[in-house]
């Protein structure tokens, strides 16, 4: 049990600043379409990055 609520909090957490990074780069892009893209490559590369911290935490 808590190790899977430990691995669920840092996979949100991962999309969580995934997408509050991608917003905020969004903010300095004049190109609308990078504007959208960029949080949604934001919670790709987060969901991506917490994925890849929990299989880390499961094998070590």
């Amino acid at each position: 049990m808590r190790r899977e609520y430990i691995a669920a909090v840092e996979l949100s957490s991962s999309v969580v600043f995934g997408v509050v990074a991608g917003w905020i780069l969004s903010q300095y892009v004049q190109h609308r379409p990078l504007k959208v893209l960029l949080p949604v490559l934001g919670v790709i590369l987060g969901f991506l990055a917490g994925l890849a911290r929990v299989v880390r935490g499961v094998r070590g």
